[in-house]
């Protein structure tokens, strides 16, 4: 509230200045400074007078008599409820005036003037009925049962217990259909912000599937492009091997058949003068097959002694050629033109020798193991392999 007042005075805002000058003045009586709610409450009545703000100088003055009350001074506190209840006679404010009459009563009743409180609940009533408050009815009802036990008055104090017993039905009636309509703005709002909710998670869910759905598209896309790919490039390897093993077969046969035309009785049959017998395009062409075939073979010898895979006895040419990069016929002939010896004799070898550096170890080191022990650490299938290489070698 100082806050408010503040910022009002800032910008020339008068119209609420009494109203939080009161609640200050209010705030203080509840925490009992007494002193600053005094301040603020003359301030209120100085600036409701100038402003000739009846409504405010009742509440003003109703204010005051709590800060008398306070201050346990009941004569002072009198006199500013009448005053109160002259401001707001003059207004015809009902409920401010019933409002000073309760408290005259209940002033009354405390002094036990039970007339007076009669008096005072009688003019309450009056006022009350105007308006239909049925709780401040049933607040003076109360009162005035009370004030006629006191003047021993029991017919009017029955006829102030019923009226207050019907004024306190109505409020519950009143206040369970206010519940009622409470529970019923509560439950359409409950419902409408639960279908809002399930709306928003039925976009979620379909949000959520269409990035799952995108993803998977996207996932099979890829992985669909990496098979083509894969698929495109063994082609393109499988065709170059193709077309090279063709181009081969095409030199050998030229080779041949230059050979059988370079005979001296073909030549002399067919009377073929002796420059045309030369071809150095072709054997240019069946020097560089013979180079790839040298290259092959020497790149087959590196990678059985590297990667020792003599020592796999389910070497085959099929595993060669997959390592090699190459076909089976390619390889074929490389062997038998830069071989020595067949394939199966050249890995057989490598494992005699293997044998032959663990018979030599064992020797050094006082072991003796039998042959079924070292066979297979060579590469053998069977002891029988492994008898028949050594004898051959």
């Amino acid at each position: 509230f100082r806050q408010c007042t503040q910022l009002e005075k800032t910008h020339n805002i008068p119209s609420e200045t009494s109203q939080n000058l009161i609640n200050l003045g209010l705030l203080f009586c509840s925490v009992n400074q007494l002193d600053s709610a005094a301040h603020y409450l003359h301030q209120t009545l100085d600036v409701a007078d100038r402003q000739r703000d009846t409504i405010m100088l009742s509440l003003a003055h109703a204010v005051q008599a709590y800060y008398y009350l306070l201050k346990n001074n009941r004569t002072q506190w009198k006199s500013e409820i009448i005053r109160s209840i002259e401001f707001a006679r003059k207004i015809e404010h009902n409920m401010l005036i019933s409002n000073g009459y309760t408290q005259l009563m209940e002033f009354s009743l405390v002094e036990n003037h039970a007339r007076d409180a009669i008096q005072y609940g009688v003019q309450a009533k009056q006022l009350l009925q105007q308006g239909k408050m049925p709780l401040f009815e049933a607040n003076v009802d109360s009162l005035l049962y009370e004030a006629y036990k006191l003047d021993r008055q029991p017919e009017n104090a029955l006829a102030s217990f019923e009226s207050y017993y019907r004024a306190k039905n109505r409020i519950l009636t009143q206040t369970q259909f206010e519940a009622l309509q409470t529970l019923k703005a509560e439950h359409a709002l409950n419902e409408k912000n639960l279908v809002i909710a399930l709306q928003s998670k039925d976009l979620e869910n379909a949000q959520r599937k269409q990035q799952i759905l995108s993803l998977v598209v996207i996932f099979l896309g890829a992985i669909l492009l990496f098979i083509l790919t894969i698929y495109w490039l063994k082609r393109r390897q499988n065709l170059y091997l193709f077309r090279k093993e063709k181009l081969m077969e095409s030199m050998l046969e030229g080779r041949h058949f230059q050979k059988q035309i370079q005979s001296p009785s073909l030549i002399s049959a067919l009377e073929i003068p002796e420059e045309n017998s030369n071809h150095p395009s072709e054997e240019n062409n069946l020097e560089e097959i013979n180079e790839d075939h040298k290259e092959l073979y020497e790149e087959m010898m590196r990678l059985i002694e590297e990667r020792k895979l003599y020592l796999n006895p389910q070497l085959d040419q099929k595993l060669l050629v997959t390592l090699l990069r190459t076909n089976k016929s390619y390889l074929y002939r490389a062997i038998s033109q830069h071989g020595s010896d067949h394939f199966k004799n050249i890995i057989n070898h490598f494992r005699v020798r293997d044998a032959k550096k663990l018979l030599e170890s064992q020797c050094e080191e006082g072991k003796k193991e039998l042959p079924e022990d070292i066979y297979s650490q060579a590469g053998f299938n069977s002891v029988t392999s492994y008898y028949r290489s050594f004898r051959h070698f």
